[in-house]
């Protein structure tokens, strides 16, 4: 919208409580399409994930736009936009930028923290509302999501933040941060896992390791890592039991398929979008 770029995936929000939310979205979809799951009362309808799509996702209008930042991913992904479609053919479309740096940091394709710029504050914003480990580690992993878009960190001290973070919680205890990135994002699948038995699954359409979009992603990893940090996240992918799938339909583009590059020039937009729910 903004680079004139494919959008990566819309999120919504919406204004009233989640008990309404989903009574009105039930009414408009049906009971089956709308779920309330989580802690924060998210709501997701549409198809479930998997089924050839993903779901869109909701949340209540104060938990993001008045909400502490722990809960906003960087600022180029932390955008919402308003249209009040007032119903007579025309209609007021608004960029809301969450952090105020997001519509910058966008245009200049740079990556940063929202919020106080200094190592405590990054602290905060990681551990957030108390995130396990592995949601801690998928929030550092966005960082490269823009990466392969050719987006560069704001600053040397976010940078080495972000590295150090990843690479200290990289552990073998702890691969499930990286898989579901690996599986869905640079492969392009479904991932499962049975936490019971440790085994871990991606459902793909494809069972070739060396796509366009891993290279991307792995020139990116090892452009920014320490070799060993790197070694260490890509051995865990020995752990995963790849489920091939067959479709007639072509692969799905929720995962960001288009405009990758090898961390060099060139930019294609990545952030998702907010899109207010006015019930």
């Amino acid at each position: 919208m903004i680079l004139d770029e494919e959008l990566h995936d819309v999120d919504a929000e919406f204004s009233c409580s989640s008990q309404e939310a989903l009574k009105e979205c039930q009414v408009k979809w049906g009971i089956p399409a709308c779920r309330l799951v989580g802690g924060r009362d998210k709501l997701t309808f549409g198809v479930n994930e998997g089924d050839n799509g993903v779901p869109v996702e909701a949340f209540n209008w104060n938990d993001t736009f008045y909400g502490d930042t722990v809960l906003w991913e960087y600022t180029a992904n932390s955008l919402g936009f308003y249209d009040d479609e007032n119903g007579n053919g025309s209609s007021n479309k608004v960029i809301v930028d969450l952090s105020g740096y997001g519509f910058q940091d966008v245009c200049n394709h740079t990556i940063r923290i929202p919020g106080e710029q200094s190592v405590n504050a990054f602290e905060k914003w990681l551990i957030g509302y108390n995130r396990p480990m592995a949601k801690q580690v998928s929030q550092l992993l966005r960082y490269w999501k823009l990466r392969v878009k050719n987006f560069t960190s704001v600053d040397t001290m976010t940078k080495d933040w972000i590295v150090d973070s990843l690479c200290e919680r990289t552990t073998p205890q702890h691969p499930e941060g990286f898989l579901p990135f690996y599986c869905t994002t640079m492969r392009g699948g479904l991932y499962l896992s049975n936490k019971e038995s440790d085994e871990f699954y991606c459902v793909v359409e494809s069972t070739d390791q060396n796509s366009e979009k891993v290279q991307a992603y792995t020139a990116c990893f090892k452009a920014d890592l320490p070799a060993d940090c790197w070694n260490e996240l890509s051995s865990y992918v020995s752990l995963l039991i790849y489920i091939p799938t067959v479709t007639s339909s072509p692969p799905s583009k929720h995962n960001g398929e288009s405009g990758h590059h090898i961390c060099n020039s060139g930019v294609a937009l990545a952030a998702g979008l907010l899109v207010a729910l006015i019930f």
